[in-house]
């Protein structure tokens, strides 16, 4: 399937959406698999009202993406963060953080190519999808990360109109 999203994008519908309530979800989806795995899961939210113009359900994919990439980082506990960022130059956004083994600086340079994986089994399509996803939505997707100190993925749309 991840094959057929790649090759065969769907057009996002755009509209104000919210992105608290789809980090809600995400969370919520992966949260018996986190305590199955000793992760914690957080969600600090912006404070105000985070709204993006974006196809929910696509950014909901992102998040699942990027979270499920950040539980598989640390299969024997830790924690990982999801964080809203508020709005700053007509842009919104999220992070997702974690304290696994970090990326290196060699692999982080390639992390987005399709088939390009370092995970005994991956396909390396989740986020090549991940970044054609945030593309197709006029947004940006970057990672930091520090080996041995976990990383973060930041993901920024255009800002919508509050709802």
């Amino acid at each position: 399937s991840g094959l057929t999203e790649l090759a065969k994008p769907r057009q996002p519908s755009i509209e104000s959406t919210p992105l608290e309530p789809l980090l809600e979800r995400a969370a919520e989806f992966v949260a018996g698999q986190a305590r199955a795995s000793g992760v914690v899961v957080h969600f600090d939210r912006a404070g105000t009202s985070c709204t993006a113009r974006c196809d929910a359900e696509q950014i909901y994919q992102v998040i699942l993406n990027l979270l499920v990439n950040a539980l598989q980082a640390q299969p024997h506990g830790g924690e990982i963060r999801l964080r809203v960022l508020g709005s700053e130059s007509g842009r919104v956004g999220f992070e997702v953080s974690d304290d696994g083994p970090g990326i290196t600086p060699e692999a982080q340079a390639h992390i987005f190519s399709p088939f390009y994986t370092k995970r005994e089994g991956g396909t390396g399509l989740g986020l090549a999808l991940v970044e054609r996803i945030v593309r197709a939505h006029d947004g940006t997707v970057a990672v930091t990360s520090t080996p041995g100190r976990g990383a973060t993925f930041r993901v920024d749309l255009p800002a919508g109109a509050p709802t």
